[in-house]
């Protein structure tokens, strides 16, 4: 039971170069998820920074 028979059975190619590609598709997946995340995070961020200006304006 190799890794070739383990990704045959989970419906993967077995050629490597294939095999490489779809490493490559996570990867990029989850890099492409971590700036996400962070995008997210730094926008609400930037909300909560201007809620918090407009709050203290209308406090005043």
């Amino acid at each position: 039971m190799n890794l070739a028979d383990i990704g045959n059975l989970l419906g993967f190619p077995t050629d490597y170069l294939s095999f490489s590609y779809f490493i490559g598709k996570i990867i990029n997946w989850g890099v492409g998820t971590l700036f996400f995340i962070w995008g997210i995070n730094l926008l609400m961020s930037m909300i909560r920074k201007v809620v918090l200006i407009a709050a203290g304006v209308k406090g005043e």
